[in-house]
């Protein structure tokens, strides 16, 4: 039987762990400055934290919120993950935007960027909005659980193996 000083003493930190807490290579945009209210243009953070992330890749975390983008997110880095917290996590493509997550045409091929558990919703009818482009070659690129609203087009995906799309709605 273990001591219960000893039980708690290895229980009791674990369960301290602030909700704020960041999971190494995972980037929470709030705790970046980034602000759900539908305003604010969180498109600048979420880009410089893809630019911070290692060559070996991480997540960028959409929280609950309606997070504006006022240019698009861009991926140029391979293993990259862009996850919410489910449907409320949600990034509002702004007027003017074309494309919300966009993997650009540069020369070498792209792997394993992962979308999921999130909402991307257009705003520009007067504008061709899509929610995820991907015109870059690239291998096993996934969409998961992403549920697109108000766009032209939910997905644009070019020259892409092992490609999944999953449990999304249009």
């Amino acid at each position: 039987m273990i001591p219960r000083s000893i039980l708690l003493a290895v229980l009791l930190p674990a369960a301290c762990v602030p909700a704020g807490a960041q999971v190494r290579g995972e980037f929470l945009i709030t705790n970046h400055g980034a602000k759900g209210d539908g305003a604010f243009d969180n498109a600048p953070i979420i880009n410089n934290l893809i630019d911070q992330l290692p060559n070996t890749g991480g997540s960028i975390v959409i929280p609950h919120g309606d997070f504006r983008l006022g240019s698009p997110v861009v991926v140029r880095k391979s293993y990259v993950t862009i996850r919410g917290l489910g449907r409320s996590s949600r990034l509002v493509v702004g007027g003017g935007v074309a494309d919300g997550i966009l993997v650009p045409d540069d020369s070498t091929r792209i792997s394993g960027v992962v979308v999921r558990d999130l909402q991307i919703a257009g705003t520009d009818w007067g504008l061709y909005q899509t929610g995820v482009k991907v015109v870059r070659a690239n291998d096993g690129l996934h969409v998961d659980q992403v549920s697109f609203t108000s766009l032209s087009r939910a997905i644009f995906i070019r020259a892409s193996d092992a490609l999944q799309v999953t449990g999304c709605d249009v």
